[in-house]
């Protein structure tokens, strides 16, 4: 089942209509990394403000990113590239469609103080799975004798791997996400 989109801002180039069928989704969505926005420049001053802003509702978790959503219309089609959206995920029954509408409207808000009315604010509620994996091994320096040993066996018995420099991450190859509305 996919996430429920519980409140989008919308555009006029780009309403959001709600289907009326539960069971019909609109075409499929490919979310996209974000260049040349005046949002990049400026991420790390509104990211910590929209994060404030969901803080303040005290919840188990939540995620924040600036994507751009690509949909393909139809096969013989160019692919049409959205605006750029804020897209929030969070746990499911945090907020009801008023709170999101509400807080769609001060993340745009906070936009229009750095002069930015181009983006876009897409609420959803999500699940999240806690993965277990064993601990990460100690990095090896590239000049350590065991390092050809370590390199193949790390990927073989699917232990996650970390940096040197940041021993408690866990590494993960995210390019393009699929999305099934």
């Amino acid at each position: 089942m996919p996430p429920k989109l519980v409140y989008c801002t919308g555009s006029s180039a780009q309403p959001f209509i709600m289907p009326k069928d539960p069971d019909t989704y609109p075409l499929p969505k490919e979310a996209c990394k974000i260049y040349g926005n005046k949002l990049n420049l400026i991420w790390g001053i509104v990211r910590p403000k929209v994060c404030n802003l969901l803080n303040a509702l005290k919840p188990a978790w939540t995620t924040v990113n600036g994507v751009c959503f690509q949909t393909n219309t139809t096969n013989n089609s160019k692919p049409t590239l959205s605006p750029v959206v804020i897209w929030i995920s969070y746990q499911r029954n945090l907020l009801e469609a008023k709170q999101a509408f509400n807080m769609a409207n001060d993340i745009l808000n906070i936009l229009q103080e750095f002069n930015i009315d181009n983006v876009e604010v897409e609420l959803q509620e999500s699940l999240y799975h806690h993965l277990v994996s064993p601990a990460l091994l100690k990095s090896v320096p590239s000049q350590a004798i065991t390092v050809d040993m370590h390199r193949p066996l790390t990927t073989a018995i699917r232990l996650s791997i970390s940096a040197a420099d940041w021993p408690n991450f866990q590494m993960r190859r995210y390019e393009k996400i699929k999305m099934p509305f």
